[in-house]
């Protein structure tokens, strides 16, 4: 009996250990038609706000490197036009939830910061996650999960806050920590 009890510990123990390392050393992956590409964030690069992250993001994603076109009178109150209070952010997080019910509480310990690309009528144009290097995310769920965000949110602009402007991008984080 101890030893079948002592045997299913040990299985767990390196399920959730193989599971946390799901991304180490690779530098893409690939999930139905998309290919996804990951970087690993440097601890010790000086300046970098999130060492031991990962940033995944779609290989199709172009804005990245585009620069933004601003008008100047828009460009000192851009952030404030685009809402993102605490409702808001619990829509995001209900979609979520509601998408991955069976399997939320695996997240529970999780912050994914999203970098959101937004067009100019609050539609998710592109996104980027940025994740721990232990998440449970795996490829098929952050696949989804892009899709999700893509299709059920948009985000509320106040006061033509992107009149003129192509895209603007925006880190906003959702966080499944319950502490």
């Amino acid at each position: 009996m101890m030893k079948s009890k002592l045997i299913v510990i040990l299985l767990l123990l390196n399920y959730n250990i193989s599971n946390a390392q799901r991304y180490l050393g690779m530098t893409s992956f690939q999930v139905k038609d998309a290919t996804y590409n990951i970087e690993h964030i440097d601890k010790t690069e000086s300046g970098n706000s999130h060492p031991g992250y990962l940033r995944i993001a779609n290989s199709g994603n172009t804005l990245k490197n585009e620069k933004i076109e601003m008008p100047a009178k828009i460009r000192d109150h851009i952030l404030t036009d685009i809402v993102t209070t605490e409702s808001e952010q619990k829509k995001v997080k209900d979609i979520i939830i509601a998408k991955f019910a069976s399997i939320i509480d695996k997240f529970k310990n999780e912050t994914v910061i999203v970098r959101y690309y937004i067009g100019p009528s609050g539609d998710i144009r592109e996104l980027e996650f940025l994740l721990r290097e232990d998440t449970q995310f795996t490829p098929d769920e952050l696949y989804a999960l892009e899709e999700t965000l893509k299709k059920d949110y948009k985000f509320k602009i106040e006061n033509n806050g992107m009149e003129g402007v192509s895209f603007v991008p925006l880190h906003w984080a959702i966080r499944f920590r319950q502490d």
